[in-house]
Formats: structure tokens, C-alpha cells, sequence
């Protein structure tokens, strides 16, 4: 007997199937489900792609289905089958069958359907409701039969177990590479692969200065922010590589934003360290749009003790591996979280202990309140009025206690002022160095792309006009940019320090031995002052008793310094007692002069406030104390030397109210000026003028 040559493409065993498919079926849709994993696979690997949608769509004519009843799904494209989420192509063919518009779903693979085994059971339930058949090139399976329910969901645990093997098998090759160093990653910026898959400094040297001028402005300025800022001031633009397109690998020069600073300083490559498994993926349950649980993945950093592999001295290096974990710690701090309070950065506020001051009656961190009037910040802890609805825990002026601080920190800083001023001069010269050096690579690496665009021009046909034209507005952007590093960059070594000559130097030590005339300079700003206060001081302890405030100073080193300081008391003597003469020679006054006349008659009558002469602010703070009278501007005559009539006799003469008199001042109609002591307005009349301004107001009565 003469063998059947067996068929090409997909074996079905046909008389299982006729028995199973049924007319009720054909006549309804035929799904072809068609979905590869990565953007990869659907680039390269075209075959597997074709064998889903053409080897299945032959197979569904044969069994029965006509073509205009066959539906292709591959919406779902370059997704992953693990869950449901993103993938509308599935959730669409489900709502197709909970309507019962499917008479079977076909794949090539049952794990195209999906590699969960819950996402399985659910196709599996609806099948068996709508009657809905499963084909693919084992089988035809009904879910309403027993032994066809119980296979599929067989298969789809086998291929949830799949999922799973894989995965592990990947990761465990992953981490068996890590730990010898040798797998690979995108290289960071400052960094390229060189021979044997090590890492290198990149060989652009403008690159490296950028990475360079990065860390040491994050030494000076101390914070992320800061670091965004001064290359924003200074018009200095900072590299990313592309990944992707035509110019894959390239350098594109552009703002340095503050995240991206923060992601450099975060890299520990950049200490010379090989490390892998510094996050781990998690999963969390989430509703989607249309309420089913769905998971979704999220990644979670792990402190630096439970990091899987850490390799020092892997490559070369741009910062050391102890200033990376200060850094770090730097950064930390500089932060607040849920579960960390750090001091925060250094900020341009009057307040010189922000960050640093903690109450000492809830032990919490005091918060800066800068007050609408008044030069001086203030601290207050306000948690229990927050949370609470409850008094103020404790409110102080900070003016004594910075100014006590001050003190303490220059006394403490005096043995090695020296030493720590000629090293921040040495700090401000480096970086000024490696800013000039990165403005000159720039502007050699502009005239570079000059030429390269001169030469494209003589060899680029000339009667192609519009390409001709497009290499002349190449050249022409190149031109522009060369001339405009020119104008901001014009004499590179005018900005950089020279190191000084020995008569130079002792000028420097005279001038740097006296450090408060330093400190107190109008060019040494907050932040500078906060972030020399931080290198030596840890925290600062404020409990305020009555007039009385404990200050507790923390320092570095652990050890404490305490003080005591007496703030002053609000009144016209400090809170002391003025006598009784006083009072009574401002009480005969009060109600015919102002407070500055009267002032003015204290101290020419040498009477003063202990060693203070009296102000207008401190008079008025005896009228408010004693209860005095107030100034009666009627005290004033109605007219003065001058001729001039306050308003009250301008109404009294035009037969008006002084509403009115007020609103013709107000536009000019009366001539008038005003006292700058009383603030009473003094109004000019003439017979002649209150004559006409009588019969204008009289003919205005009539109409």
C-alpha cells in the first residue's frame, strides 16, 4: 500500500475536528489571535510572525470558515503576554466572546493567548458559556468538554511554568555575568566600552571636563539644584548621548537639568565601582479603566549594605569611592521623605540655622518663618498646631540666636581660618580652570564642524540647487555658533586665578586672619554661610523660657556647647519701667502734638531711655502702654500762618460735606498740599475762588 505523503505547514487530525466543529460555529467569526513579545521579534523575526497569521488562516478555511468570517488580531504587538494590561486586542476578543459573535478563537501557539494562568481560566470560562471552540495546530477544543477543559488548562499552566523557567534561567545568566564584572549596560555619560567590554574615559575631552566641572560645582555648591543653576548662569550646556535613530552613539549638547544631575551623582561608576542589583522589580495589584485587577510592575532601590555585586576599582574613575558615599549621604540629606527629615539644602534665606534648628521641648525640626515686617527670620514650631489644632509649640526671634551662633562658629573656626581659606581659593581657581577649559574645547570643536561644513560645500555638485543650498545653511549655523561662543567667551585666561606671588600671599593672610570682616562682607551670601555653618556644626537645640532661650549647639564631633541668651523685651524701655515724670510730661502732650514733636522736646529736655533717646515709634508705644490719649488732628487751627484751611473749614465755607471737599482735592480742583507729619490736607482759597465755586454750586443746586 502506497504511503500519503504528508502535507506541508500544519498536521490536524480532521476527524476530531469534524466531530467538534460544528455549523453553529462556521457561521460565526473565527478569531485569529497573532501577538510576538518584543518590537524585536516583530522586526527580525518575520517568519514566526508569518507562520501565526498565514499557516492559521489556512487552516480556519479549511475546517470550514469562509474568509469574510475570519478576523486577524494583532493589536497587540511587541507585548508581553503576562498580564492583561495593554493588551486590547485580547481584551477586545473577549468582549466578542461574552457577546457570543466567536464560534472559535485560533492561534498557532496556545501561549500566544497568554502566560497567565488566571488570564487562561478566564478565556477558558467564557468559552464555556458561549459554546466558543479553541484550535490550534494540536487540537480542537471544546470548554464544555471535560477532558478538552481539563488539557487546556494543563497547557496553560505548562505555559505559565514556561514563563517562569525562562525568566529564572535569564536572570541567573544575567547575575553569573555581573558577579565577573562582565555584563554590560549602556555606558554612562563620560564613559565608552574599550577592548574587553571595560569601561574607559570617554576620549573626547570636552565630554570629561563636563562630567569634571559637574562634580566639582556639586563640591562648591552642594546640592543638585545648585549645580542645574550654575550651569544655567554660566551658559554652559552638558552632553546626552543618542540612543536611537541615524545617529545612534552621538553627542548632543544641551541644558543640564536637576534631575539629570541628581541621576549623574547617584551612578556609582563614576567612583571606578562595577555594581548590579541596586533596585529590585515588585508588583502591586491595580484597577484598570474597566475595573479588573491587574498587576503592575515597579521598582524599589535597596540601601547600599544589600546591593548584590559591588566591584571597586572596576574602570577608571572620576570621584573616589568615600567621596561618592558622601555624596550620596549629602543628597540624603538635602532630602525629605516620609521616613527621613534631613536638614534640606542650603537656601538664600536670612535664617542662618535653617535645617539645623530642632525644639527642644517635641525634639522636632523647627521650621523658618519669615515675617512681612521686620529684617529678621523667626523659628517656631508649629507641629502640635498642625496636627493638633493646639497653641504653638515655640515661637523665637532669631535674630540673637544667629547672631550668638555666629559668634560661637568664628571663635571655633579661628585656629584654622587660614588653612581653610587658602584651600577655598584653590577650590575657586580649579573650577574656574576646568570652565575655561571646557569653553575652549567647545569653541575648537565649533571650528572643527566649520571646516567639515567648508569642505562638504566644495565638493557638493552645484547644480543641485537644493542640495547646494542645504550645505550653505549647514555652514551658515556652524558660523553662527563659532561667533557666538566668541562674544561669550572672549578672552578665555582673563577669568582664570593665577596662583600669587609670596608678597601676594602674606597680603591674603593679613587680610584672611580677620574672618568676621569676611563673613560679614556684602558679597558672602547665605548659602555660603549656611553650608561653612554645617561642616562643623550638627544641630542646634532651642527651648524658650519666658525671655529666656536654651541654646544647645551640637557639634560634629559630637561634643555640645550650651547658652544662654535674654531676648529682648518688646516696649518703649525694653520692658523696663519708665518713671513717673516721663509719663506725665508725655501725657500733657499727647493730645496737642504728634509723636515726633513730642520725641524731639524728650530729648532736648535730656530726658532719655537709659542710654536710647527717645524715637516716634518709642513714644508711641507709651501712649499704647499707659493708655494715653491719641493725637486730636482737630488740635490744628482751622487756618494756618500761610493762609491755608484744613478741609473741615473748606466744608464749613463752600456749605459742603467733606466728603466732596476730600474728592476735589483728590482730582485737582482745590489746590492743596499735604503735611507729611499729620497727614492733614492744607487747602489755598481766595475770596475770588470761594465767590465762583459758591455760584457754581448754586447753579448745580437749581438744575
Amino acid at each position: 500500500m502506497r504511503g500519503r505523503r504528508p502535507r506541508k505547514g500544519i498536521v490536524l487530525d480532521y476527524q476530531n475536528a469534524a466531530s467538534k466543529v460544528q455549523k453553529e460555529h462556521v457561521d460565526k467569526l473565527a478569531c485569529i489571535y497573532v501577538r510576538q513579545s518584543t518590537a524585536g521579534g516583530v522586526k527580525k523575526n518575520i517568519v514566526g510572525g508569518r507562520r501565526q497569521r498565514d499557516d492559521v488562516i489556512k487552516l480556519a478555511l479549511e475546517l470550514g470558515w469562509r474568509e469574510a468570517h475570519i478576523k486577524v488580531i494583532d493589536e497587540d504587538q511587541a507585548t508581553t503576554g503576562s498580564s492583561t494590561h495593554g493588551r486590547y486586542g485580547y481584551l477586545d476578543m473577549l468582549n466578542a466572546i461574552s457577546k457570543g459573535c466567536v464560534g472559535a478563537v485560533f492561534s498557532l501557539e496556545s501561549s500566544r493567548m497568554a502566560r497567565d494562568s488566571a488570564d487562561w481560566h478566564c478565556l477558558i470560562k467564557l468559552c464555556h458559556l458561549t459554546g466558543t471552540l479553541v484550535i490550534d495546530p494540536d487540537g480542537v477544543y471544546d470548554a464544555s468538554d471535560n477532558n478538552d477543559s481539563t488539557l487546556m488548562k494543563l497547557k496553560a499552566l505548562m505555559s505559565e511554568m514556561e514563563l517562569r523557567l525562562i525568566t529564572q534561567r535569564l536572570e541567573g545568566a544575567r547575575r553569573d555575568l555581573a558577579k565577573k564584572g562582565l555584563l554590560r549596560f549602556w555606558a554612562p555619560i563620560g564613559y565608552v566600552y574599550g577592548e574587553g567590554g571595560k569601561l574607559i574615559l570617554d576620549p573626547k575631552q570636552e565630554v570629561q571636563e563636563a562630567v569634571r566641572l559637574l562634580f566639582s560645582t556639586f563640591d562648591r555648591t552642594r546640592s543638585c539644584c545648585g549645580v542645574a543653576n550654575y550651569f544655567w548662569r554660566q551658559q554652559l550646556k552638558f552632553p546626552s548621548i543618542i540612543r536611537s535613530g541615524t545617529k545612534l552613539g552621538e553627542y548632543k549638547w544641551g541644558r543640564l537639568k536637576q534631575a539629570r544631575a541628581q541621576f549623574i551623582l547617584h551612578n556609582p561608576a563614576y567612583s571606578g565601582t562595577y555594581v548590579y542589583g541596586r533596585a529590585v522589580t515588585k508588583r502591586k495589584a491595580v484597577l484598570d479603566n474597566a475595573g479588573i485587577p491587574q498587576f503592575q510592575k515597579y521598582s524599589v532601590n535597596l540601601p547600599r549594605e544589600e546591593w548584590d555585586v559591588v566591584i571597586k576599582d572596576a574602570h577608571a574613575a572620576y570621584i573616589s569611592w568615600p567621596r561618592f558615599i558622601e555624596n550620596q549621604d549629602l543628597i540624603r540629606n538635602n532630602g525629605r521623605t516620609s521616613t527621613f527629615r534631613g536638614t534640606g539644602a542650603a537656601r538664600a534665606g536670612g535664617a542662618l540655622l535653617q535645617g539645623l534648628a530642632i525644639c527642644g521641648k517635641c525634639g522636632r525640626r523647627i521650621k523658618v518663618k519669615y515675617p512681612h515686617r521686620g529684617p529678621y527670620p523667626h523659628y517656631q514650631c508649629s507641629y502640635e498646631s498642625e496636627s493638633a489644632s493646639s497653641d504653638l509649640c515655640q515661637y523665637v526671634p532669631g535674630a540673637a540666636i544667629d547672631a550668638a551662633i555666629e559668634r560661637l562658629f568664628l571663635q571655633a573656626v579661628e585656629p584654622a581660618q587660614l588653612r581653610m581659606s587658602f584651600k577655598a581659593f584653590e577650590q575657586v581657581e580649579e573650577q574656574v580652570r576646568q570652565q575655561d577649559q571646557l569653553w575652549n574645547i567647545h569653541l575648537k570643536r565649533a571650528k572643527a564642524l566649520v571646516d567639515q561644513a567648508k569642505e562638504r560645500l566644495l565638493n557638493v555638485d552645484f547644480s543641485n540647487k537644493y542640495a547646494f543650498a542645504c550645505v550653505q545653511e549647514d555652514l551658515r549655523k556652524k558660523e553662527e555658533e563659532v561667533s557666538d561662543l566668541k562674544r561669550r567667551h572672549i578672552n578665555p585666561k582673563a577669568s582664570l586665578l593665577r596662583n600669587p606671588t609670596p608678597d601676594e600671599r602674606r597680603s591674603i593672610e593679613r587680610l584672611i586672619r580677620n574672618l568676621p570682616l569676611i563673613w560679614g562682607a556684602p558679597t558672602t551670601d547665605m548659602v555660603a554661610k549656611k553650608n561653612l555653618l554645617r561642616c562643623l556644626i550638627q544641630d542646634v537645640t532651642i527651648r524658650r523660657d519666658g525671655h529666656t532661650v536654651h541654646v544647645a549647639a551640637r557639634w560634629k564631633t559630637l561634643a555640645s556647647t550650651q547658652l544662654k541668651i535674654e531676648l529682648r523685651r518688646r516696649g518703649c524701655g525694653g520692658g523696663r519701667k519708665l518713671a513717673a515724670n516721663i509719663v506725665e510730661f508725655i501725657t500733657d502732650l499727647a493730645r496737642d502734638h504728634t509723636n515726633t514733636e513730642i520725641a524731639e522736646k524728650l530729648n532736648v529736655s535730656g530726658i532719655l531711655v537709659g542710654a536710647d533717646r527717645f524715637t516716634r515709634a518709642r513714644v508711641g508705644c507709651v501712649r499704647r502702654r499707659y493708655d494715653l490719649a491719641r493725637y486730636h488732628f482737630g488740635s490744628y487751627p482751622d487756618q494756618r500762618k500761610d493762609g491755608r484751611y484744613q478741609v473741615s473749614a473748606v466744608a464749613k465755607i463752600l456749605e459742603l460735606n467733606m466728603g466732596t471737599v476730600h474728592r476735589w482735592v483728590q482730582i485737582g480742583k482745590l489746590d492743596a498740599v499735604r503735611d507729611a507729619e499729620s497727614k492733614i490736607w492744607w487747602i489755598k482759597l481766595i475770596p475770588e475762588q470761594v465767590a465762583n465755586f459758591k455760584q457754581t454750586i448754586r447753579r448745580s443746586n437749581r438744575s
